[in-house]
């Protein structure tokens, strides 16, 4: 029996196991205080515009306000106006729909370069350190992690030269 369990033993000690806070190290890159400047910048752009826009649907409310008190105007301009109004909500309503859509593909495409270069650099030290498996606890917490759990997360940040 001892003879059955032997392999099975020296294939436990085999599996190597460690863990990383790739969130940590996502923190800590220059590139992730770039990425979040040009995504300012960007909603900065569709913040002018979107005020723009306001101003423009501001005018044209006024402007009907004051015709639909006006017992002169008839009902068909009104209603033009009040047609319009309501295309200006549906494109303001479109525009900003499209903004949240274009920052998040922007955002995702920023980061998935500086996650790329986190990933390769995670592939080198576990090929390097011949680890089985590492654990990004920042993602999936383990019930236990023990006193002799081989925390990568330094070491991956001095591969990529952060502190």
């Amino acid at each position: 029996m001892v003879a059955a369990m032997l392999p099975m033993a020296m294939a436990a000690q085999m599996v190597k196991i460690a863990v990383v806070n790739i969130q940590e190290v996502y923190n800590a890159c220059p590139e992730k205080a770039a990425a979040e400047k040009v995504l300012a910048d960007l909603s900065a752009q569709y913040q002018q515009e979107y005020k723009l826009m306001q101003d423009d649907f501001g005018k044209k409310y006024a402007d009907f306000q004051r015709l639909s008190g006006d017992a002169k105007v008839s009902a068909t301009i009104k209603e033009r106006r009040m047609k319009e109004i309501q295309d200006e909500d549906e494109k303001v309503k479109q525009f900003l729909k499209k903004v949240d859509q274009e920052l998040a593909t922007k955002k995702e495409a920023l980061n998935a370069e500086i996650f790329a270069k986190i990933r390769t650099a995670m592939k080198a030290i576990g090929e390097a350190g011949d680890f089985t498996y590492i654990f990004d606890i920042s993602q999936t917490p383990l019930a236990y992690t023990g006193p002799t759990a081989i925390d990568l997360t330094p070491l991956l940040k001095e591969k990529l030269g952060l502190k």
